[in-house]
């Protein structure tokens, strides 16, 4: 039996998988929601980490005693090239960290080894390779793109930070980004304003926000449109990815090699 965990910061983000594989298990809500799915061949612990990577770290260390052969990171990005639409579907190759307030230094830290077949299996899924540039808050995209002189490149917040527990743990490590807003598409509002402290929105906050600006209203509707096909296309991608069977998929996992630069 194959253990997998995935993990994803927002219900948004992982909804349409969910819906996909049918009925769960909830095994508790707090500080973490996790839901527990059963299949012939695999048991999948979903853990909702809330956003930022210091939430997301947490999650991938409390599923440790789940002994997980896989874990999944799949979520949301911003797009900074004019090649990536919202919706597109992306797996992290190289991952970089940027400070937005020192924006003139750019670290390589890790890049990824991945097998022949499962590279094939995303290539045959129009997933694309890119590098993801993980930041501690949302940057400027275009200042972003310009500096990464016009990579097929995502910008998230989780992304370095699960890389450098599951290397360091040893865990088979599998990132999947789609698009929520591509390089053209600016949110319009503040995240940090609708969020709470462990990282996930809260209704009272953005009604705050509303009353504040109701202009912001449009924003959060071209937001949550851009957020729903991107959740759509995801979750479709993780529901056939769990449709390969436990031992091919773990033959791929145990090959996924990460080397930290």
């Amino acid at each position: 039996m194959m253990k997998i965990v995935v993990m994803a910061a927002l219900p948004q983000e992982y909804n349409h998988f969910a819906k996909a594989l049918g009925r769960w298990v909830v095994l508790e809500k707090k500080p973490f929601k996790r839901i527990f799915r059963s299949l012939p061949d695999k048991e999948i612990l979903l853990i909702e980490t809330g956003m930022g990577a210091c939430f997301a770290a947490d999650a991938l260390m409390s599923a440790l005693s789940f002994r997980p052969d896989l874990a999944i990171s799949c979520g949301f990005a911003g797009g900074l090239h004019p090649d990536l639409g919202v919706g597109a579907i992306c797996a992290p190759q190289k991952i970089f960290t940027l400070d937005p307030l020192e924006p003139d230094r750019k670290e390589e830290i890790f890049e990824y080894r991945l097998p022949e077949d499962l590279s094939d299996w995303l290539f045959s899924k129009s997933i694309l390779p890119v590098t993801a540039v993980t930041v501690s808050k949302p940057p400027d995209k275009r200042v972003l793109s310009k500096l990464l002189g016009g990579e097929l490149a995502v910008v998230d917040m989780e992304t370095a930070e699960l890389l450098r527990v599951a290397h360091g743990r040893g865990i088979p490590l599998l990132c999947l980004r789609a698009i929520s807003d591509s390089l053209s598409d600016e949110l319009g509002f503040d995240v940090a304003d609708i969020t709470g402290k462990a990282g996930k929105v809260e209704v009272l906050r953005v009604l705050k926000t509303i009353a504040l600006d109701p202009v912001v209203l449009r924003d959060f509707y071209r937001s949550w449109s851009r957020s729903t096909l991107a959740g759509k296309n995801l979750g479709a991608v993780l529901a056939d990815l769990m449709k390969i069977p436990a031992a091919e998929l773990g033959r791929m996992a145990e090959a996924i090699r990460v080397e930290r630069i």
